[in-house]
């Protein structure tokens, strides 16, 4: 049966697109994010673990140091070195076990090398050694006789300074991802707000151009002694059977274009061949054919039209080659007018005409069928008869033009407002 198929409004897709480009800028800002992190690593836990260490320094009681009363293991720093004024060790204090990395500190050329402090000037160093961030500071002391100088190194690393540089890091990039999801949420509305005009005007677009399909139809369904529910009726055939086929949005625009519009090039046939009751002589016939050489020409020229040409100009061959104009036949006929040439056929022995009288569902199958291979595509023939008798049984006598052309807009509605 016929149903409407439309989804829902526009701004179902303009969320779909919205949340794409959302997840899109928001692993892209968290990369950049990462990337200039994590160049600012080393120097960011230099940094922190200077601090600590100025900190410490302090608040450091030099009484204890010199009563042997100082815990350096319950402490942050790695050792702990007093000079006096000579630059002569009279104090040293080193956690356990760290003597073969104090010696490879103490020869790092970037880690005090041959300096030796003057009165005024702190000197800071930096060394990484096993992966580890070690900063030194070595600092003046005013009047605390003996002690001159302190020398102190500290482990940035195993003292967590490393850890929490990552942790910071880890932060910034949340945020980040945040900051781009609250802006998404926030700028959604508005985004909505500006395109209802645009999508009200879609609409009234949509609507047009199927009035305009609906004029030119009915133009030369009144000239051909037809109505217009013929038209309306094959365009309902044509989709159900594409969608068996499942055939995408733009080939179904065209297919629907074109089963309306399949006969527009009988506006150029004279009336007196036109709308002859009798047959129509050799000469006259060859004159009727052309309309589908005018109905090009009359389509050709609006590019919304452009590719509905397939139907209007080769509906009328036949898969053996023995239809018109250019007596194609199998696959060098377009698949839209294979597929449209049994729908249009379908309508035209299943209704009545002024000349004729509708024949039955059975007839008609029957009828096409004596034609597979020759009229008509067998493998589409089949496809067809397997789908259309529930659309047939609810349209297939109805002459309401009102009514089809509301069934019509149910179900286009989807495929032209994408």
């Amino acid at each position: 049966m016929i149903k409407n198929i439309y989804p829902g409004p526009l701004q179902k897709k303009l969320l779909q697109r919205l949340l794409i480009f959302t997840f899109v800028m928001a692993f892209l800002s968290a990369i950049t994010t990462l990337l200039i992190e994590l160049g600012y690593v080393q120097e960011r836990v230099e940094k922190r673990a200077l601090d600590t260490v100025k900190t410490t320094l302090f608040s450091l009681n030099l009484s204890a140091v010199q009563n042997n009363t100082f815990d350096i293991e319950k402490s942050k720093l790695f050792s702990l070195t007093f000079f006096d004024q000579n630059s002569t060790v009279i104090y040293h204090r080193s956690r356990q076990g760290t003597e073969a990395i104090l010696l490879d500190l103490k020869h790092n050329e970037n880690l005090f090398s041959d300096h030796e402090p003057d009165n005024e000037t702190a000197i800071y160093s930096r060394s990484k050694i096993n992966d580890h961030i070690f900063v030194s500071l070595t600092i003046p002391i005013i009047n605390k006789a003996p002690i001159s100088w302190i020398r102190v190194y500290y482990d940035a690393t195993q003292n967590g300074d490393t850890a929490d540089v990552y942790k910071d890091i880890t932060f910034n990039i949340l945020l980040t991802l945040s900051i781009v999801f609250l802006v998404a949420v926030f700028i959604y509305p508005t985004i909505l707000f500006l395109e209802r005009n645009l999508i009200a005007r879609t609409r009234e677009l949509y609507r047009a151009n199927l009035d305009l399909l609906g004029v030119m139809g009915s133009a030369i369904a009144k000239r051909d002694n037809e109505t217009n529910a013929h038209n309306y009726r094959v365009t309902l055939y044509t989709i159900a059977f594409a969608k068996s086929m499942k055939v995408n949005n733009e080939r179904m625009r065209s297919l629907i274009k074109g089963a309306f519009l399949h006969d527009v090039g009988k506006i150029g046939v004279p009336d007196g061949i036109l709308l002859k009751n009798g047959k129509l002589s050799e000469d006259e016939y060859e004159v009727m054919k052309r309309h589908v050489k005018y109905g090009v020409e009359i389509v050709q020229n609006a590019s919304w039209l452009n590719d509905c040409t397939d139907i209007i100009e080769f509906h009328h061959e036949h898969y053996d080659g023995s239809g018109y104009l250019k007596k194609l036949q199998g696959s060098m006929i377009p698949e839209n007018a294979q597929l449209f040439s049994i729908v249009d056929v379908f309508d035209a022995l299943t209704s009545r005409r002024p000349y004729k009288k509708e024949y039955s569902y059975e007839a008609t199958k029957k009828m096409m069928f004596s034609e597979s291979g020759t009229h008509f595509n067998p493998e589409l023939l089949f496809i067809f008869f397997t789908v259309i008798r529930p659309v047939y049984d609810q349209i297939g006598a109805i002459e309401d033009e009102v009514l089809l052309k509301k069934l019509l807009s149910e179900e286009t509605v989807y495929y032209f407002m994408e």
